[in-house]
């Protein structure tokens, strides 16, 4: 298999699980009373910015300038991409599902 299609066999994989993720979070519930109501329940952040005010800041504390330094890796991922990779999270329920 050549470069190519092995990028374009990447792209695919990629994409459904992205549309896989999509189905679940519709199966989820999301209103658009949830997304107005922004971060009210921070294990909900439902928007690029957490919010519709775009201060992309966070209420919750367990992660302070004191622990930040003790934060280790728990899982990681190789995805063959050997440029930049960038994906925005969101947390619905308290689980962090990146798209």
């Amino acid at each position: 298999m050549s470069l190519l299609h092995r990028r374009h066999h990447r792209f695919l994989i990629w994409s459904l699980v992205a549309v896989g993720t999509l189905a679940v979070q519709a199966q989820q519930g999301i209103s658009n009373k949830d997304l107005l109501d922004g971060l009210a329940n921070p294990a909900r952040w439902l928007t690029y910015s957490g919010d519709y005010s775009g201060q992309r800041h966070s209420p919750l504390n367990q992660i302070t300038a004191g622990n930040v330094g003790q934060l280790a890796a728990q899982w990681t991922f190789q995805t063959g991409i050997t440029g930049k990779f960038e994906a925005t999270p969101i947390v619905i329920d308290g689980i962090l599902n990146i798209t």
